[in-house]
């Protein structure tokens, strides 16, 4: 990661690419840029002109500024030459013919002019008189909200060129720009928060990084690097927005103070709270507030977050305190008709603020706004406050929710303890317990403690055993012990009085199950139904539980092939933790990203969604962090295994390891074996077969015959059809649904040889989306056909699956060698061919296989003979991996 920041010219290719035409068009002898200031045009004036420069045309910088504006021709004096006399219209021409006669070519100097608004008029009228006459092409810019001379404008209105209006830059291109500030790739929420803050303006987002780079807040994690600090504006930025504030009259200051202080504010509420409506026009015209309409109501914030943040820094506490209690009484006295989340918010922060007498209820509502808004620190601001100010138990209910979810599981347990130590009603009770129990089992990871308070809340509560039930299932699907959450999930589901937020969970445990049963049609129906009832019960709203329900159906979807809807899901509830800056969503839903690109056979951009998941989330504290941990690390493991990154799958792997509890049971084979798929790229495919076939026996024991499924496939996909036929072909007659018939038919297709069936089978993983899949199986059909003499048949299989293959991103599997690899070796023949290209030794891979060296040398003899050629040197070219 780079130390430093320098500026770059990035996403103004189109923009460049008009002055170059203006230039050489023959026609146009000038070009104004007219933006915002920091949107990039001083740097895209100052490139066209190095290209000007280049083709061998004379450039000059011209640089405006108030100080030069007072001094006549002041800005132009390096123009002039040396002339006798004061007349004006006579330097004009002479400065014309001096540029014109002066400097070889064929083609008129270039002169920019930066911040032309700037200029003075007689400095104005020159260039004006130079564009005119042709002596030289102008490059002029303007700052697209102040007054310019008339000369200066008529550059464009007078036809002697175009005006190109600036903007700033999209979100595609202020990544690109961050990219080139600091070397790499930012996380999603890092990305996200940098585009939003800057609003696309090069200069903003150039000083804002420089800031974040000045208090060493980037770092570099796990391959990407992350912004964690908070909004910290250069030196530089601040004095020049300092200037700006500082340099406007006190009415002024004093409505930017308020709205940075509080934004977005009403039109109503600033009125009543003393600014009228002609200073903030005057405030909107000067570029320091704008306004918008927001569903009917007029709402005023400061124009850029930077201006915002500065004013903040020059407002004292006890000016802020003052704005907060003159901003509660305006509100007070405004319309409520407005009185939403927002409003509440608002509301609840300013009573904070203001040091008056708080409301506990207003900020309890507060709390429970910030949570769905997934400000999880705001939310615990208002709810401490809440608690402080009397709210009671329901006010320390909603404390000990948010300190559960920002990962404070320890203040969360002795809250939670001390209120379940009280005289509280069943379902309250019930309530409580289920919620200790959560943060016990994954927050604190003493999975025995959570079965003990759901037992001891059983026997205590008359009422809410739906509730405890609903828990309990969830906490035994993670367990990897579906068949017990089942019958958990069931007790709610057959229950005529459980609440519609216990039957909610239970569904969704319910999905979970299903999946990890391999019932991924039941699956996909309770999770679409736990999503509905979610969404019914919180209104719009967001909860945990919302994340928990979009999560087991996204899973569902995946393993069902519901590929499409599965991405709509997956990226709505990722850019819903991105937009809000939720570290910990953010990576959940990065890592479910990554499983759907591993099920579509694209292990890099897999890989890329698996980092990410890491680098975001791993400094914050969270009940599923451990979730998320084993699962990015292991399913990173295989996708890096996949593109044949030995070294990575290896760390990964092992770093997933480490993350394996025994509440996580569901994690360990879920997608077969990770360690497997490491063997196989490193050549040692009789151990991964041992091991897949190690996973397929834990998943039975367990009763997860959906990860049974994926195992005993991966011994499909390792060419080992005959060790899982059988039992694939039972568990295809006990589970419904495509992909267990589809894993069936594809085991006893290649175990038969059957070319055309195996093509069948290509067809069905290529109409589900998994390309990864259908290329393998399309490749093994080549592979059968060929070997039973049906050329034809095995050149069409070919294309199929080199076309299939060339969309996977470079994945390396043993299906896939048959494109690659030569035919009429024997697959001991061709395990050996492998090591031996991968650079071991006879002894080495004698004992990797288990076998003697003197066979070894006896297989590479008959291998080197099929071949012909003289000896192990020419291997490594032969079994080379395919172009990644």
């Amino acid at each position: 990661m780079d130390s430093g920041v320098t500026r770059r010219f990035v996403g103004r290719e189109k923009e460049l690419a008009a002055i170059r035409s203006a230039m050489h068009d023959g026609v146009s002898r000038a070009i104004v840029l007219a933006g915002d200031m920091g949107v990039g045009k001083s740097s895209l004036a100052r490139t066209a002109l190095d290209a000007a420069a280049s083709q061998g045309r004379v450039p000059f910088w011209v640089g405006a500024s108030a100080s030069a504006s007072a001094i006549p021709f002041g800005a132009v004096l390096h123009l002039i030459p040396d002339i006798d006399g004061g007349d004006r219209y006579r330097l004009l021409r002479q400065t014309s013919a001096w540029l014109r006669d002066g400097f070889p070519g064929d083609r008129p100097p270039v002169i920019v002019v930066d911040d032309a608004h700037r200029l003075d008029e007689p400095s104005a009228a020159l260039i004006h008189h130079l564009a005119v006459t042709g002596s030289a092409f102008i490059i002029a810019t303007i700052r697209a909200n102040e007054m310019a001379p008339e000369a200066v404008t008529a550059l464009w209105k007078d036809g002697l060129g175009e005006r190109l209006d600036i903007y700033p830059l999209d979100r595609m291109d202020t990544v690109r720009l961050l990219k080139s500030l600091v070397a790499g790739t930012p996380d999603s929420v890092s990305e996200s928060r940098l585009w939003s803050l800057s609003g696309g303006n090069a200069l903003y987002l150039c000083e804002l990084v420089r800031g974040a780079v000045e208090e060493s807040e980037i770092s570099s994690v796990n391959g990407l690097w992350r912004w964690t600090g908070q909004l910290s504006p250069s030196a530089r930025l601040n004095e020049l927005v300092m200037r700006r504030l500082q340099g406007q009259r006190a009415e002024v200051r004093r409505l930017v103070d308020l709205v940075a202080f509080a934004e977005p504010l009403s039109l109503g509420t600033l009125e009543t709270a003393g600014c009228s409506a002609e200073l903030i026009e005057f405030g909107e015209e000067a570029g320091l507030i704008r306004s918008e309409s927001v569903n009917g109501v007029t709402e005023i914030r400061v124009s850029h977050p930077f201006y915002g943040e500065v004013a903040r820094r020059l407002s004292s506490s006890l000016a802020q305190t003052r704005m907060a209690r003159i901003l509660l009484q305006a509100d007070s006295s405004a319309s409520r008709s407005a009185d939403g989340p927002e409003r509440i918010i608002r509301r609840a922060l300013w009573q904070l603020a203001g040091g008056t007498v708080p409301d506990p209820d207003l900020l309890g509502r507060g709390a429970l706004r910030a949570l769905a808004a997934l400000d999880l620190v705001m939310a615990e601001r208002l709810a401490r406050g809440s608690v402080e100010a009397g709210g009671g138990i329901d006010s320390e209910i909603v404390l000990a929710r948010v300190l559960t979810l920002r990962g404070k599981a320890h203040e969360a347990e002795e809250l939670l303890g001390a209120l379940m130590r009280g005289d509280v009603p069943g379902v309250l009770l019930a309530e409580l317990a289920a919620s200790r129990a959560w943060n016990l089992a994954f927050g604190l990871q003493r999975p025995e403690d959570a079965d003990a308070v759901l037992a001891s809340a059983w026997a205590r509560a008359g009422a809410g055993r739906d509730i405890l039930a609903a828990q309990w299932s969830n906490i035994l699907t993670y367990a990897g012990l579906p068949e017990a959450a089942l019958g958990m999930a069931e007790q709610v589901l057959n229950d005529s009085g459980a609440s519609a937020s216990a039957t909610a969970k239970a569904m969704t445990s319910r999905c979970e199950s299903l999946s990890i049963q391999g019932r991924t049609m039941e699956a996909v129906h309770c999770g679409r139904e736990a999503c509905r009832l979610s969404s019914e019960i919180l209104h719009g709203d967001w909860a945990m539980s919302q994340d928990e329900a979009e999560g087991s159906l996204a899973g569902a979807l995946i393993q069902n092939g519901d590929l499409a809807e599965a991405e709509v899901l997956i990226d709505a509830a990722h850019s819903r933790a991105v937009e809000a800056g939720w570290r910990v969503g953010a990576g959940m839903w990065s890592v479910w990203r990554g499983d759907l690109s591993l099920a579509r056979g694209l292990p890099v951009t897999a890989t890329k969604y698996f980092r990410n998941g890491l680098a975001v989330a791993i400094d914050e504290r969270h009940p599923y962090l451990e979730w998320l941990m084993r699962f990015a690390w292991s399913h990173l493991g295989h996708a890096a295994a996949q593109t044949g990154d030995v070294a990575l799958a290896a760390a990964a792997l092992s770093t997933a390891d480490v993350h394996a509890k025994p509440w996580l049971g569901a994690l360990d084979v879920w997608g077969g074996s990770g360690q497997a798929w490491l063997a196989v790229s490193r050549g040692e495919v009789d151990l991964a077969t041992r091991l897949a076939l190690a996973a397929a026996t834990r998943a039975r024991r367990d009763q997860q015959f959906g990860w049974e499924l994926q195992a005993l496939h991966q011994l499909v996909r390792f060419g080992r059809p005959r060790r899982a036929v059988d039992r694939l072909n039972e568990l295809a007659t006990q589970i419904s649904g495509a992909i267990p018939a589809l894993y069936a038919e594809h085991a006893t297709a290649l175990a038969d040889g059957d070319g055309a069936a195996l093509d069948r089978v290509a067809d069905g993983f290529h109409d589900l989306g998994f390309m990864l899949l259908a290329a393998e199986a399309a490749a093994q059909s080549a592979h059968a056909s060929r070997q039973q003499g049906k050329a034809a048949a095995s050149a069409g299989s070919l294309q199929r699956a080199l076309m299939w293959a060339s969309i996977c991103e470079g994945a390396r599997t043993p299906a896939l060698s048959h494109l690659y690899e030569p035919t009429g070796l024997t697959p001991r023949e061709t395990e050996i061919s492998r090591l031996v290209a991968m650079g071991l030794g006879n002894r080495e891979i004698a004992d990797r296989l288990v076998i003697s060296v003197r066979t070894v040398e006896n297989i590479l003899h008959h291998v080197y003979e099929k071949l012909a050629i003289p000896g192990r040197h020419e291997l490594a070219s032969i079994f080379a991996p395919p172009p990644r």
